[in-house]
């Protein structure tokens, strides 16, 4: 019953390497984003080897582009040390981390990712290519409000003594960091209360100092290293026409408006904080703000702009100095003389009682006794 054989045919079938990645997102991120500048997006990407061996593949950034096609640079990090040799049908999801510039002009920007197997292979169009998927994001950067006031402690500092009466200088820097053009207006605060009991004021104005004003002035560059200040124009919130590179004092409603300020930009400003002649002598505060033309972040305008200026309240767009009014304050306490009358030539001793219920020292003081408006006598202490 054993069988013949005539004849017999040796058939070899080799089954090459086929590879093939494919690459997507997880399905609640998308790959359609909206974000602000400076945001930071965790991106899960899952990584599949739709080829019939393993593969030691690897992921990439490509490019990142604005809409007109130029190419950006981003900070976007893919780990690729932690990237493994898949097996057939295995898969692998790790996540790129997206760090949206500080500084971005608002838009939509294309972010493409590349996945390569660890050798070439025909692609559909029978190029030999070790790319296997390409992964496409498009992000939408949003308009973004952040108007931000700060003082150079090379050039100025927010802690001052002076005195009654005195007018007292602080340079700030106003920086449009939005991403589009913004037109800022400049306010000033103050507080109520006394001791422990301080609280700030979240309407604009001089509260209780009413014999104070804040007035502003603009740096503005002569020369390399020359700057000058000048004063803000004086109109009507009603005109036709503003200087497009000069601040404004609106008078009738009382409003210090900045020029237009181009994204990322920033202008020199001085304040100016006339002391009232009658301030008492103790440390005041005064808070100075800069406000975006959109509102605050509840009104979808500036993101951190709030109302309140204590602890995580006070914001990138308020500014506290503080004046220490240090003076002496002299009064007359008594005047008598034991004589009241003596011969011509003779003179007649006067006694005078000073006190200083000021803080600070009084030096070089001057006593002057008048008679019906004519100077008499005059005396130094």
């Amino acid at each position: 019953s054993y069988p013949r054989i005539s004849d017999s045919v040796l058939l070899s079938t080799n089954v090459i390497h086929v590879y093939d990645l494919e690459a997507g997102v997880d399905p609640e991120v998308g790959t359609t984003l909206y974000v602000n500048p400076g945001e930071e997006r965790l991106l899960p990407i899952t990584v599949r080897n739709e080829g019939n061996g393993p593969d030691r593949y690897d992921f990439r950034l490509a490019r990142v582009t604005d809409s007109s096609g130029v190419d950006v640079l981003w900070g976007i990090d893919v780990p690729r040390d932690a990237l493994q040799e898949l097996d057939r049908d295995a898969y692998q999801t790790f996540e790129v981390r997206l760090n949206v510039p500080d500084m971005v002009e608002a838009g939509a920007y294309t972010i493409v990712f590349e996945a390569y197997s660890e050798e070439a292979y025909p692609d559909d169009s029978g190029r030999e290519t070790r790319l296997r998927d390409t992964l496409v994001f498009t992000v939408n950067v949003n308009e973004f409000h952040d108007m931000r006031i700060s003082m150079d402690s090379a050039v100025d500092n927010p802690v001052k003594t002076s005195a009654p009466g005195r007018v007292v200088t602080f340079e700030v820097n106003i920086t449009n960091f939005g991403n589009v053009p913004d037109t800022p207006s400049l306010h000033n605060y103050t507080t109520s209360g006394s001791g422990d009991d301080i609280v700030w004021n979240t309407l604009p104005g001089m509260g209780s100092l009413a014999s104070w004003k804040v007035t502003w002035m603009q740096v503005e560059r002569l020369g390399s290293d020359v700057y000058t200040t000048v004063a803000c124009d004086e109109m009507l919130s009603t005109a036709s026409a503003f200087p497009e590179d000069r601040c404004v004092h609106l008078t009738d409603i009382n409003t210090w408006r900045m020029p237009e300020m181009d994204a990322y930009t920033t202008i020199g400003m001085v304040a100016e904080v006339h002391i009232g002649t009658d301030a008492a002598l103790i440390t005041r505060e005064v808070g100075l703000k800069v406000a975006s033309m959109y509102g605050d972040a509840e009104a979808g305008g500036d993101h951190d702009d709030s109302p309140e200026w204590y602890g995580e309240f006070l914001d990138s767009n308020e500014q506290i100095v503080t004046l220490r009014l240090r003076a002496p304050n002299l009064r007359i306490v008594e005047v008598g003389a034991e004589e009241t009358q003596a011969k011509v030539g003779e003179s007649i001793p006067v006694r005078v009682v000073l006190a200083n219920d000021g803080n600070t020292h009084a030096t070089d003081i001057e006593i002057i006794l008048c008679a019906q408006r004519k100077e008499i006598g005059r005396a130094h202490v």
